[in-house]
């Protein structure tokens, strides 16, 4: 019997109770100083992930080709554990090792098994065993697989498992057949979801009565929950879920991303993950990529980010994001149209002292009020924001169409404003490093011998710029604190790509072609080399996305790290040369490696 059923818990009672056996006490004294962080795959086993209609990219097969679910969830599994083992390996090398992290598989359908647990070496290959061991078979009983992490958890009894943090992966492809075809509506005065269900002449608590119970046990400072949809048919539950408990809801289309990455001197298996740029979906490989990279930051050492509750939005359909231009011009650009909601009194803000505790956010002087449009739901997802269409109404009833971008969860009023205060910050030193950099590689194609074809890409795109980037606050009285802050930037037209990563990834397919996203991609491996010697090996900027027109969105990092939560120091620089090959660009501008 698992310890829940003896000691049933509520949210906001003492834990554990007198009766609770002294192992479990342990855990809430804090007697450990040992780091650690358990992983726990809890991964859908029922019948429909046989299905083989997972699309596969030419870095992992060929072009068209189509595996089973089953494998594709396994594979990205697999990257998952190859990239952390790469992250601890190469922090070692800095002397910051984040601590021990264990891994425990739980495959459910009706009922849920664990194939191994608290397991620290060789679970890449163990992932791959469990998924040639185990066939897909059965329904879809979401209380099964949370109901057995839960007893995975109390089942520690080192005393580092009793101050351990968790991070529940929890990935399923349908409907929960244990719950109501529909989730109640997410709002706090919405009917409470049903707290038990019957099988088999049965009842038993419902997935709601197993996550609260999970999250009094752990500890939710402690406990990071994540919700993989892979099939449109269990996004509504699972979205549910997040955002009832707390966790976050990651949408993935079928597909396998297609990420072709430089291979370092030595390659490793985890050179091919990394994140795609945010689309209305992600890939799988992407969904886990964004998982990975929040399971590093909750490893560290650095206080919880406290992100909250996640934001009850849906995404847009791609024709539906589409289509918000068109509506605008159909009807009247300084008019809300469905889905649409106005602002007025909308200020564009400074943050002042951003390098400190203390920065706050002041309205930019000398500057009229402001009306934007904003679309209800987001038409993009990232691994931590959501991102909006907004149009800012002209005086002239005409419109300047901008992206809006706003943290996925609803966190504390300094979180939210800590969010954009390292986005600006990263954006605005680009700006300056790009300003800089356009000249040098203008001078040096001018008089280094530059290429016929590179002297007409310089030419033809001698406004390429990092767009820049403004918080823009509006007064809404539905949420907290009574305002939203957006950091918005002017919409760029053409084909938006993702570039290169802040873990070396590069995106070779679009860096190899003739045409304009081809110049962008070459141009941004350039650019990141160069503002690594132009600022003495201190700082680089790199996670470079937009169009032929523009850059937008990048991240740096420095040897101070200064840079906020993406900063990877001295260990993001490296793995940037580990893949980077230096071309033409860098050759004239005498940096070449």
């Amino acid at each position: 019997m698992s310890l829940s059923s003896n000691f049933p818990l509520k949210r906001g009672t003492d834990f554990p109770p007198s009766g609770a056996p002294a192992a479990k006490r342990l855990k809430h004294e804090g007697n450990s100083s040992q780091k650690s962080c358990h992983v726990i795959f809890c991964i859908d086993q029922s019948g429909s992930m046989r299905q083989t209609d997972v699309a596969v990219g030419k870095s992992v097969g060929t072009t068209g080709q189509q595996i089973t679910r089953w494998k594709a969830v396994f594979n990205c599994a697999q990257e998952f554990v190859e990239e952390q083992e790469k992250a601890d390996r190469n922090l070692g090398l800095f002397n910051n090792s984040p601590g021990s992290l264990y891994y425990s598989l739980i495959l459910w359908q009706e009922e849920a098994t664990v194939v191994f647990q608290r397991q620290e070496s060789g679970v890449a290959t163990r992932l791959r065993n469990a998924a040639s061991a185990n066939q897909p078979r059965g329904g879809t009983t979401f209380a099964a697989g949370i109901r057995k992490a839960r007893e995975v958890l109390s089942g520690g009894t080192k005393p580092q498992h009793f101050n351990e943090k968790v991070l529940l992966l929890f990935l399923s492809d349908g409907r929960p057949g244990d719950l109501q075809v529909t989730p109640p509506a997410m709002h706090a005065s919405a009917p409470k979801m049903q707290t038990h269900h019957r099988s088999h002449g049965k009842e038993y608590p419902s997935v709601g009565t197993e996550l609260a119970d999970l999250q009094n046990y752990v500890g939710e400072d402690k406990l990071q929950l994540h919700f993989v949809g892979i099939y449109p048919e269990g996004f509504p539950w699972l979205r549910y879920l997040a955002w009832k408990f707390d966790g976050t809801f990651h949408e993935s289309t079928l597909q396998m991303d297609e990420i072709a990455a430089q291979q370092p001197a030595a390659p490793q298996p985890s050179a091919l993950f990394t994140a795609s740029a945010a689309t209305q979906s992600t890939g799988m490989r992407s969904t886990f990529f964004n998982i990975s990279t929040a399971l590093t930051c909750f490893r560290s050492d650095a206080p919880n980010p406290g992100l909250g509750r996640e934001r009850a939005v849906q995404l847009e359909g791609r024709n539906s994001a589409s289509s918000a231009r068109a509506q605008s011009s159909s009807t009247s650009n300084s008019e809300a149209g469905e889905g649409e909601q106005k602002f007025s009194d909308v200020r564009r803000m400074v943050l002042k002292n951003a390098d400190s505790e203390e920065f706050k956010p002041v309205p930019l002087t000398q500057e009229v009020a402001k009306t934007v449009i904003l679309r209800d739901n987001p038409f993009a997802q990232g691994g931590i924001r959501n991102v909006y269409k907004m149009r800012v109404v002209q005086p002239n009833g005409g419109a300047i169409h901008m992206v809006a971008k706003e943290s996925r969860h609803e966190g504390e009023y300094a979180e939210r404003l800590r969010f954009h205060a390292e986005t600006s910050k990263c954006q605005g030193r680009a700006i300056v490093l790009s300003t800089d950099f356009k000249k040098a590689l203008r001078t040096a194609a001018m008089f280094g011998g530059a290429s016929a074809q590179l002297l007409q890409e310089l030419q033809i795109h001698s406004n390429f710029q990092f767009v820049p980037m403004h918080v823009y606050r509006l007064k809404d009285s539905k949420v907290k604190g009574g305002f939203r802050y957006l950091a918005a930037e002017p919409e760029l037209e053409g084909d938006y790509r993702k570039y290169n990563g802040n873990n070396g990834w590069v995106c070779q397919e679009v860096k190899d072609r003739g045409d304009a996203a081809g110049f962008a991609a070459r141009l941004a491996q350039a650019f990141s080399h160069w503002t690594s010697v132009h600022t003495n090996g201190t700082e680089m900027v790199v996670d470079i996305q937009g169009t032929h027109e523009g850059f937008t969105d990048p991240q740096l990092h420095s040897l101070d790290g200064k840079y906020g939560r993406a900063d990877r120091k001295a260990q993001g620089m490296k793995e940037f040369f580990d893949s980077h090959r230096c071309g033409e660009m860098c050759r004239l501008l005498k940096i070449a490696r």
